[in-house]
């Protein structure tokens, strides 16, 4: 996207979208990992198309993806969210083990140790 001399780019984000309405069911985390699974089809608007080619040097989180399209989160999980629908690309959201509670434990115990 060209910007102008503010900084704000020329295309609002609402238009980059091309009409596309989001994915049911695809719920993409800032660190979910997107990865390419099939090429890209001619026909794929621009932003679509613009997303397909950052992810061919390999996966990237939802965050790093709009920033090396210099696009707000909220449309780029839109983009993604229908190329997912597409199965041109797949998801994953990490998961967060639980925590190791005698770790902590520990952890506390040191720093109360070197408080007092």
């Amino acid at each position: 996207m060209t910007a102008r001399s503010r900084g704000r780019p020329l295309v609002p984000p609402y238009a980059a979208l091309a009409g596309t309405s989001s994915a049911k069911g695809v719920r993409l985390d800032h660190v979910a990992l997107l990865r390419v699974i099939s090429a890209a089809p001619p026909e794929l608007p621009a932003g679509q198309w613009a997303v397909m080619d950052v992810l061919a040097d390999g996966p990237l989180t939802v965050a790093e993806t709009a920033a090396a399209l210099a696009l707000p989160i909220a449309v780029l999980r839109e983009l993604a969210g229908a190329l997912v629908a597409a199965g041109l690309v797949t998801y994953a959201n990490p998961t967060a083990a639980p925590p190791d509670l005698s770790l902590l434990q520990k952890v506390a115990d040191g720093l109360r140790a070197l408080k007092g």
